[in-house]
């Protein structure tokens, strides 16, 4: 399930010539759910209970804009390799700079690496990567019985 709010673009004509483009987009980055259930802080790896993974776009520019994400599994088991899990996305209206996208599996999310791929009306302009790792095992702590020593007479 892909969640969508807001964002803008930029407008460009058709030309032969490579176009001298200004990037649209200020930044983009992915978060864990805070205590609000909003996206919290940037983060790279995410757990299996991470549920859900937000990709945050923020335009430079408030125009109306189509962008589009693609969250792709790049090596995760089970998964062939570059497939497209989710594709998504959500046409901004005047005066907005941010979309909120939101990713959600059915239980947990599988371990492996993944790739959030950003268009914006069509071109590619962005890849973010991201791990999601198993937690590290807990060893049981199990005391070691104290060696008696022998008693003299």
């Amino acid at each position: 399930m892909i969640v969508l709010l807001s964002a803008s673009i930029f407008a460009q004509g058709i030309r032969q010539d490579p176009p001298n483009l200004v990037d649209p987009i200020d930044n983009v980055f992915l978060a864990r759910a805070n205590e609000d259930g909003k996206p919290g802080e940037e983060v790279s790896t995410f757990l299996p209970k991470d549920v859900p993974i937000f990709c945050v776009v923020t335009l430079t520019e408030f125009k109306i804009a189509e962008v589009k994400m693609n969250l792709v599994a790049v090596k995760v088991n089970g998964v062939r390799p570059e497939t497209k899990i989710v594709t998504s996305s959500y046409r901004t209206k005047q005066g907005q700079n941010r979309v909120i996208f939101t990713g959600s599996p059915d239980g947990f999310w599988s371990s492996g690496n993944y790739r959030i791929d950003i268009f914006i009306d069509g071109l590619k302009l962005r890849s973010v990567s991201f791990n999601v790792v198993e937690p590290p095992r807990q060893q049981k702590f199990v005391p070691v019985p104290a060696k008696s020593k022998p008693r003299k007479g």
